[in-house]
């Protein structure tokens, strides 16, 4: 075993996370970032929210076990670590590495050939669906968490998971998928999931540079969601 992602999520403060705004608009899921609709679902008007919001990036200081603390205790790894990770049911892990397809080069108005050399020494990720909530992003070389993603028809049932008397529920459980796809004038690696037992949603991402799947640039990274409901 190279590595355990359950032992390489970094702190709370340090993740970055993205998620989508009730407009679509990719955004950093941090309590300054959201809209008002996504604060009123993490709030359920007893004005934990916020602290809410800091427990699902990994913030432990209000779990049962610490003075004060209202939310569901976490379970323990072997090594001691607090499980930050959650379980991975049905949604196999993709490797993202360099390109791998063979398109021809006059398939589109841009050599695919010319992508395939600019991306062929970018870090290598491995992405799965866990239900915690989110696409976790892993480093394929170190297992450290890279990014994660909150697809908006999960973004509702987020306060579940800091129940105490939380039931396990199931969220981004369906297995991503990968594909390099010209669109706007250039290629691209995209990932599109779903989310199975989860619910009934797509989502995609933009994950030809893993480096810049950040918070800043959320908006970028964050292609598009849909449900049932469109």
């Amino acid at each position: 075993v190279d590595w355990d992602a359950a032992e390489k999520i970094p702190a709370a403060n340090s993740r970055q996370i993205l998620t989508r705004n009730s407009n679509g608009d990719g955004v950093a899921f941090r309590w300054t970032a959201i809209d008002a609709t996504r604060k009123g679902q993490l709030d359920l008007s007893d004005g934990l929210g916020e602290a809410r919001l800091d427990y699902l990036r990994g913030d432990g200081s209000k779990e049962q076990s610490r003075p004060g603390g209202v939310f569901r205790n976490r379970a323990k790894l072997a090594s001691g670590n607090t499980a930050l990770l959650g379980d991975i049911v049905s949604s196999s892990p993709v490797f993202v590495g360099k390109p791998p397809f063979r398109y021809r080069d006059d398939l589109e108005s841009e050599p695919y050939s010319e992508f395939r050399i600019a991306q062929d020494a970018r870090r290598p990720m491995v992405y799965a669906g866990a239900n915690d909530g989110m696409l976790h992003g892993f480093d394929g070389e170190t297992g450290r968490e890279r990014f994660a993603f909150i697809p908006s028809a999960v973004f509702g049932r987020l306060p579940a998971l800091t129940d105490p008397t939380y039931s396990h529920l199931f969220y981004v459980d369906g297995p991503p998928n990968m594909g390099d796809v010209f669109f706007d004038g250039q290629w691209r690696t995209v990932l599109v999931g779903g989310l199975n037992r989860g619910g009934q949603g797509i989502y995609a991402l933009d994950v030809t540079n893993p480096d810049a799947a950040t918070e800043a640039n959320a908006d970028d990274v964050v292609l598009w969601g849909f449900t049932d409901e469109d």
